[in-house]
């Protein structure tokens, strides 16, 4: 499976516990490898859910913060009514 462009996974790499193994087992593996497996379900969860994280964490960005207020304050009308 060859990289998407523009796909921020594909270049990626995750670090993996095996079940039934120890921790001493665990290896680095890109998601081309990891789509191969039985439990990729897990790795496409896992992507889901870091890339909400991502954007709930970038909308209270302080920058993000200003820029809306900018907008606010843009849009009322400069009498004050």
């Amino acid at each position: 499976m060859s990289p998407i462009p523009g796909d921020a996974w594909a270049t990626r790499e995750f670090h993996i516990k095996w079940r039934r193994w120890s921790y001493i087992h665990t290896s680095w593996d890109n998601l081309a490898t990891l789509s191969q497996l039985a439990g990729y379900k897990r790795v496409t969860n896992y992507m889901k859910r870091a890339d909400e994280a991502e954007v709930g964490f970038c909308s209270f960005l302080p920058s993000a913060g200003a820029t809306v207020l900018r907008r606010l304050q843009a849009a009322m009308p400069a009498d004050g009514v």
